[in-house]
């Protein structure tokens, strides 16, 4: 661990330093030169071009499902993906498909940076009604909007009120658990309704703030079940069709980004960075108490708070995802060279002018994370709550687990829902001994994730309406945004690699093998794992996939011959360029902001915020949750 953390939240491994003023000027000057085309009313591009590509550099020569000439071969090209998924489907998990190098919980970080990156306008349970020129509602991506919105004047409900109403809002709002004690077999909201009266009256009794959220306590506020969930109210005054049917309430998450309650797991994990969020600004007040306050100048106002914790977290978040996350799954040749690009010893490929969205990122690349996904986890010891084991869940149980999930009378969650959080990252046992946070025996070692193949765990059913079930709908689902979009083919990308990247960084990936006609070099190896299922294709079939495979198709199948440890070539180059080129964009605002960096210095001075088991450390060390069931850690 280092003394000096404000450091590290620009200097990576490898290595190689972080981006310097210099860097962001360089890039700057580029994005000046470059042409301007963020403003045009399609949102999405394809990678590596800010203009119309000619049809023999698209997947299948399809360029979008608005085109009038793919129309007349809709029908048949979804039924050759609806073939490919059930393929797909085939694979039976086991416990060989498990990934010991990538813990669960970077499947759900992952999907956080996913909605940090993409806010479309096209449903997720869409299978492409929408035409492609759908709306990405992020600008600036990887500074948290998906956590704080617009901030607390424009996204004020995910903002905890201040104690006095002329006070800008600073922290992030948590919700109360219900313990197992409160909540009797069928009379939930009753007794939800006395977890909320007890909740008011300590508050109002003890004129102070909760125990998550400030060093003095009351003994009544002791009493009171944690903040250990993301927000949620009852819409009781409303026209909600639920409510007029009879059937349970349905909650609403006081959260910036509804897609983040999603799984219990992701609004699990949302919960965790508002409680980092308060912690830090739980910090600064310790600062300013000290008269220790970089400059000797003191944050006075809730604004001001709330700026400085906002850049420190979402400076730690990006220095997690690029030392952690992105070292997990990147191949290691591209990793490292983006961080040399990163640094300005180096160039993207794409325009750094263009800020649309290239769609291979967000329609294929990173639908990755589908294929991580468990069919069961392990969240804690101690709950019974209907998994295979205690402290277990299924995969269906967690995606019903949230306020808009088919099981909202289930919220508040109970006591034994809370992650553990040794369950879902590996911990430093060490530096935690060094620290005096926990008993490290008592420390769990995380499950892993799956592999990253192609094939999802038929657990998928509870997302899908009608009945619609199973890992064939998401993977067919998956397929056709793909190929409608208009996604690059396999061997236009192989091509651009070729001409525009070090050889040092492609020469060993076996898709780059190309012999003769063939744009890549896995054709022989997809016609052969064709062939050997139990679904029939046709020779042309087969041809038509091997030859130009679909690309999500094709970086999960990479990723498998590799392994399936981590995303081959073409899937780490497509990520890389689009995560890394996000960061350089917005450097100047995170990384840039020196009176930050300043509070970093004072507030991490134990961690190095370079990888998730820190987050959980530093809540861990600020509220001492040791004694609580379940584990924190």
């Amino acid at each position: 661990m280092s003394s000096h953390g404000s450091r590290e939240f620009g200097a990576h491994e490898d290595g190689v330093e972080g981006p310097t003023k210099e860097d962001a000027q360089r890039r700057a000057e580029r994005a000046r030169e470059a042409p301007n085309t963020a403003n045009r009313p399609d949102h999405f591009r394809n990678i590596f071009s800010n203009g119309e590509l000619p049809l023999d550099e698209l997947t299948w020569g399809i360029r979008g499902r608005e085109d009038p000439q793919y129309a007349a071969h809709q029908a048949s090209t979804r039924d050759l993906l609806r073939k490919l998924a059930r393929r797909m489907g085939e694979h039976r998990p086991s416990d060989d498909d498990f990934n010991d190098d990538i813990p669960a919980g970077y499947t759900y970080f992952g999907q956080l940076v996913a909605h940090d990156m993409v806010f479309s306008t096209l449903p997720f349970r869409s299978t492409g009604t929408f035409p492609r020129p759908s709306r990405n509602i992020r600008g600036d991506r990887l500074i948290l909007d998906t956590i704080y919105g617009g901030g607390p004047d424009a996204t004020p409900i995910c903002y905890a009120l201040s104690k006095y109403t002329t006070e800008t809002p600073e922290k992030l709002r948590l919700g109360r658990i219900v313990p197992p004690e409160k909540q009797k077999k069928n009379d939930g909201q009753k007794d939800i309704e006395a977890v909320k009266e007890n909740d008011t009256k300590a508050a109002e009794d003890a004129g102070t703030k909760t125990a998550e959220e400030s060093d003095t306590t009351t003994k009544k506020e002791k009493d009171l079940p944690p903040l250990r969930d993301i927000a949620r109210v009852d819409c009781i005054s409303t026209n909600d069709d639920r409510l007029k049917q009879g059937s349970a309430q349905l909650r609403t998450a006081l959260v910036a980004d509804a897609r983040n309650d999603d799984n219990l797991f992701l609004s699990q994990f949302l919960a965790l960075m508002h409680q980092f969020h308060n912690s830090v600004c739980a910090a600064i007040d310790d600062v300013n108490a000290s008269g220790d306050a970089p400059g000797g100048k003191p944050l006075k106002n809730g604004y001001d708070k709330y700026i400085v914790a906002r850049r420190l977290v979402t400076a730690a978040y990006r220095n997690i995802m690029v030392n952690d996350y992105l070292r997990k799954i990147l191949n290691p040749e591209v990793r490292r060279h983006y961080l040399s690009v990163l640094s300005g010893r180096g160039r993207f490929l794409d325009d750094p002018g263009d800020a649309r969205m290239p769609l291979e990122f967000s329609h294929a690349a990173f639908r990755f994370g589908h294929s991580m996904v468990r069919g069961e986890y392990s969240i804690n010891n101690v709950g019974n709550i209907g998994g295979p084991a205690i402290g277990s869940l299924f995969l269906k149980q967690a995606l019903n687990a949230s306020s808009g999930g088919k099981s909202p009378s289930k919220l508040p969650l109970l006591k034994g829902w809370l992650i553990a959080w040794s369950h879902f990252f590996a911990f430093d046992k060490d530096q935690l001994s060094k620290l005096n946070i926990e008993d490290v025996s008592a420390i769990a070692n995380p499950q892993p994730s799956r592999k990253i193949i192609p094939s999802f765990v038929p657990d998928f059913e509870a997302i899908f309406p009608e009945g619609k079930n199973s890992s064939h709908d998401l993977a067919f689902r998956d397929l056709v945004r793909s190929i409608e979009a208009g996604s690059r083919s396999v061997g236009s990308l192989v091509e651009i690699i070729k001409q525009n990247m070090p050889e040092s960084v492609w020469k060993n990936a076996p898709a780059m093998w190309a012999s003769g006609s063939t744009s890549h070099g896995l054709k022989h190896e997809i016609a052969q794992w064709l062939q050997q299922g139990k679904t029939e294709f046709t020779a042309d079939e087969i041809e038509r996939i091997s030859a130009d495979p679909p690309l999500l198709f094709f970086i999960l199948f990479e990723a498998q011959q590799g392994g399936g440890n981590r995303l081959g070539l073409i899937g780490s180059v497509i990520v890389a360029e689009v995560l890394f080129q996000s960061l350089a964009s917005t450097s100047d605002l995170i990384e840039g902001d020196e009176p930050a960096r300043a509070w970093a210095g004072k507030i991490f001075h134990d961690f190095e915020m370079k990888e998730v088991w820190e987050i959980v450390a530093f809540i861990h060390k600020r509220y001492e949750y040791r004694n609580g069931e379940p584990k924190f850690i």
